[in-house]
């Protein structure tokens, strides 16, 4: 579920129960696990915890991070990208 622009907890809750309802059923806090989660994803260097003077903390996929610094695309998300690892594999 990658996103494009910064998001809060909140706002990724939301999401998340949009998408799947079922999925924070029996959750009491899922803000709170969502947040554990979010933090060890930066750990991982997945997401990025970007500081945001009203909402507090925003986080952000480091992929869209890695995009507009390089301007494009990862290589494996690319129709390029695939028959290039393809090509690599079948040499192998």
């Amino acid at each position: 579920m990658g996103l494009s622009q910064p998001v809060t907890t909140r706002q990724l809750c939301e999401r998340i129960e949009q998408q799947d309802s079922s999925l924070f059923a029996r959750n009491k806090h899922p803000m709170e696990s969502l947040a554990v989660v979010l933090k060890r994803l930066v750990s991982y260097g997945e997401v990025l915890d970007i500081a945001s003077a009203g909402d507090g903390r925003t986080w952000l996929w480091a992929e869209v991070d890695r995009q507009n610094a390089c301007g494009d695309e990862h290589p494996s998300s690319s129709a390029l990208g695939r028959s290039e690892l393809s090509a690599a594999g079948a040499e192998a």
